[in-house]
């Protein structure tokens, strides 16, 4: 989820209308176009590291969400986990590999590297992980290396009063994280050792624990990004993200 968050701003600075200055939107009929965006995710970097107030984009250092739901249930996996001020740090020292679209297929497809993230969050969790009862609350901090993630945007144009719109119908996340460290502190308050025993099962468990949740982070991160592209795009007409 965290390199879909990125990727929502990148949308939001090369093709908006009102942007500073310094952004260089990109013209459809470049047949290097590709290129062309791919360079923009590199230049707007030192701009975007703090926020960007008059595009009401918020600091990247770090990144807050003030409250994240979560609920999952399978055989292996069935919790419910309640994050609240989430801060994530890292984000600014992104690099997109490919960022690319298609104005035929109006077809948005992004792939991002991040080298370390830092996550904080205070949590509430009731649930089962791998056959381990879990209920508590506390503060969590995880740390992930070699963190990337691709997207795939799929969008229709729509008519309002007379102009053009794009409207994203479809999204597909997929990340991937090589390694991590996670610490659940206070997950059992009154028991230290089986807060320490806790936290060793999930770190010797990993692969296995992200192999169950990651579905689900990936079906919220495409959501977020659907929901956050629309918000811009109902608004400007399809016309006026490019150059001509």
């Amino acid at each position: 989820m965290y390199k879909i968050i990125v990727f929502c701003a990148i949308f939001q600075l090369i093709s908006g209308v009102s942007v500073p200055s310094y952004i260089q939107k990109c013209s459809l009929s470049d047949s290097n176009i590709d290129k062309c965006l791919l360079k923009a995710t590199e230049d707007i970097k030192p701009y975007i590291k703090n926020g960007i107030p008059e595009l009401g984009f918020p600091s990247l250092n770090p990144y807050v969400i003030p409250l994240l739901e979560l609920q999952q249930g399978t055989d292996a996996v069935n919790y419910k986990l309640k994050l609240t001020n989430i801060q994530i740090q890292g984000f600014e020292d992104y690099k997109f590999e490919k960022f690319s679209f298609d104005p035929q297929a109006l077809y948005f497809h992004g792939v991002c590297h991040f080298n370390h993230l830092h996550v904080e969050t205070d949590y509430e969790i009731i649930g089962k992980i791998l056959a381990v009862q879990i209920n508590g609350k506390g503060r969590h901090i995880t740390d992930t290396e070699s963190c990337s993630g691709t997207l795939k945007i799929k969008g229709e144009i729509i008519k309002k009063k007379g102009k053009d719109y794009f409207n994203p119908i479809h999204g597909e996340a997929k990340i991937s994280i090589s390694n991590f460290t996670s610490d659940f502190n206070g997950l059992f308050s009154d028991n230290k050792e089986i807060t320490k025993a806790a936290n060793l099962f999930v770190k010797e468990n990993s692969d296995a624990i992200l192999k169950e949740v990651l579905p689900m982070f990936e079906g919220v991160a495409a959501d977020i990004i659907l929901k956050s592209i629309d918000t811009y795009t109902r608004n400007v007409p399809y016309k006026e993200l490019f150059l001509e």
